[in-house]
């Protein structure tokens, strides 16, 4: 009965967790400042970011899933 409820367990664990993973690349983020005014004309500045992803990323790996 205990293996039955740890199998149990583990499949519905799973089935949460084990679903499709998605690989992030590099994101570079450009840190810039952008001037804003509002109705009265005061001007503030902020500070923004640009981020920019390459065109194309080929990652090589190997993955290697661990069961408990």
């Amino acid at each position: 009965e205990r293996q039955n409820l740890h199998d149990a367990a583990i499949e519905e664990i799973s089935s949460k967790w084990g679903g499709r993973q998605t690989l992030g690349g590099p994101v570079l983020s450009i840190p810039y400042t952008a001037q804003l005014k509002d109705e009265k004309g005061t001007v503030e500045f902020v500070t923004r970011y640009a981020h920019f992803l390459p065109d194309e990323l080929t990652i090589d790996g190997k993955v290697f899933p661990k069961h408990i």
